[in-house]
């Protein structure tokens, strides 16, 4: 249900401000030499929602419960000049409120700002920097930091900077650099870690057909978590590509990672030792795209930075259709699973899975209403699982003003 919604906050505009200022600059000066010429499309999306839910913070217990009503305004902007050139600021405030007083009402969102300047038809300079506020119960299949508690709030501040140099028509090289600042406040959130993490990768892709393009993908990953030594991931792996059928694409990574050496300390327990490892690193997206039903399937095993330190070895998987019904229904279901574990760390493995139905309907032009179901499961660290549903509607009014 509330994945539905995206999880984003204006309140933490201030975290990023100088990236997003610097971000502004660097592409609105290429507007500079032609605003006449630049197509300014703004939009607006406001929501208003109702859900009824037995547990909507996947914690243990009884009697949990609730309503919930939910606001939210989506506003964004998107200039493009006449070269390709573009900028988009995005942002969604929502705030979700209670009916029991066991749980807090809580203010969650995001901001984005992400631009291109295309200085020639061979070279690009790709730049974004965002803030993102959101509730760990409602990022279960996104880690294993949902396993401490559900209540728990995790923002992120995140940057990236990177080109697209296309020396011919069959190579692209795709150099960047991200970085990723993750805090977690809130209750049930004792073991879980501040981080930095910065990513230098390389991606390369030579079309070898009109149908095929292959690649490969080397990348280094320093995280730096709270309290803890900086430990290190190097990732190598090739890429294919293939358009299969007229509505059929298939994307497929496969390659190795080493993950450094590193002990991870918790008050009260046993240091946690995770031994350099070298280990198999892939993932596969396949999508169906018709006028009417859009199907996509993808999977993906590797390691990544826990939100508990350390690092997780992570299989996820989802499954997603949507079908257009008619010019003002359709159908949307989604199903997404993780099998995560805490590497070096002698715990079980955590599940989490997320399945949710959802049906729209365009009662106006503008106007949109929407009936959604969701199942949720998780795998606490406790070794109990819990389980959720969500049943509710959603209201929303589209705003849009085309150049």
């Amino acid at each position: 249900m509330f994945s539905s919604f995206p999880d984003w906050s204006l309140g933490g505009l201030h975290r990023g401000a100088g990236r997003r200022g610097g971000l502004v600059v660097l592409v609105g000066a290429l507007f500079h030499a032609s605003p006449a010429m630049a197509e300014v499309e703004p939009r607006l999306t406001v929501d208003a929602s109702v859900f009824l839910s037995s547990n909507p913070f996947l914690i243990a217990g009884s009697n949990l419960d609730t309503a919930i009503g939910e606001a939210s305004a989506r506003p964004a902007v998107r200039i493009t000049s006449d070269r390709g050139s573009s900028l988009e600021l995005s942002g969604v405030l929502t705030q979700r409120i209670y009916s029991r007083k066991r749980y807090k009402d809580v203010l969650i969102g995001n901001a984005l700002a992400d631009g291109t300047y295309r200085h020639s038809e061979r070279l690009s300079v790709l730049a974004s920097a965002g803030f993102d506020r959101g509730i760990l119960a409602d990022q279960l299949t996104s880690g294993v930091d949902a396993a401490s508690g559900g209540q728990g709030l995790r923002e992120d501040v995140t940057a990236r900077f990177g080109l697209e140099w296309q020396p011919n028509r069959h190579l692209q090289i795709y150099p960047e650099v991200t970085y990723v600042k993750t805090d977690y406040t809130g209750s049930a959130t004792a073991f879980l870690r501040d981080t930095s993490i910065i990513t230098p990768r390389l991606t390369l892709w030579r079309r070898t057909s009109p149908y095929t393009r292959l690649g490969g993908r080397v990348q280094v990953e320093f995280n730096s978590p709270e309290h803890e030594a900086r430990f290190k991931t190097v990732s190598a792996l090739v890429t294919l590509d293939q358009r299969l059928a007229e509505h059929w694409q298939l994307t497929a990574e496969a390659g190795a990672e080493r993950v450094e050496a590193h002990n991870l300390t918790f008050p009260g327990l046993p240091p946690i030792r995770e031994r350099a490892r070298t280990r198999f690193a892939g993932r596969v997206d396949l999508c169906h795209e018709g006028q009417r039903l859009t199907l996509c399937a993808n999977a993906s095993l590797a390691s990544e930075p826990s939100g508990f330190g350390g690092s997780e070895r992570r299989l996820a998987g989802s499954l997603s259709a949507t079908h257009r019904v008619s010019e003002r229904v359709t159908l949307v279901a989604i199903g997404e699973y993780q099998h995560a574990r805490l590497q070096g760390a002698d715990l079980s493995s955590l599940d989490a899975m997320r399945a949710e139905a959802r049906v729209e309907w365009n009662a106006a032009r503008n106007f949109r209403i929407a009936g959604v179901a969701e199942y949720r499961r998780q795998d606490l660290l406790t070794g109990e699982r819990v389980k959720a549903g969500f049943v509710g509607l959603r209201l929303s009014y589209d705003w849009r003003r085309r150049p």
